[in-house]
């Protein structure tokens, strides 16, 4: 079996990292590397930062005003935290 993506919330920073952290775990057993992690949270995103991850350059969508992202084929509006599909 094979992913390429992974959609996932939490109500934490803690968590949000705890979850990550697993994720890598179960990644580097199955060879897989892992990249563009994205949070709207960037405190989570320094974070991940320290622990290894490649975060998404948010701050570039955001910069350029489009706030958006897509995830799993759908647009993901970061700052607002909702998810829509693009006709």
């Amino acid at each position: 079996m094979y992913v390429d993506d992974l959609i996932t919330g939490q109500d934490t920073r803690d968590e949000g990292l705890l979850i990550n952290l697993h994720a890598k775990k179960i990644m580097k057993e199955a060879g897989m590397g892992r990249r563009k992690w994205i949070s709207n949270d960037t405190t989570l995103m320094s974070q991940w930062t320290a622990e290894g991850f490649d975060p998404y350059p948010i701050n570039i969508s955001v910069r350029l005003g489009t706030n958006k992202t897509k995830v799993l084929g759908m647009a993901w509006y970061i700052l607002d935290d909702c998810l829509t599909l693009d006709t």
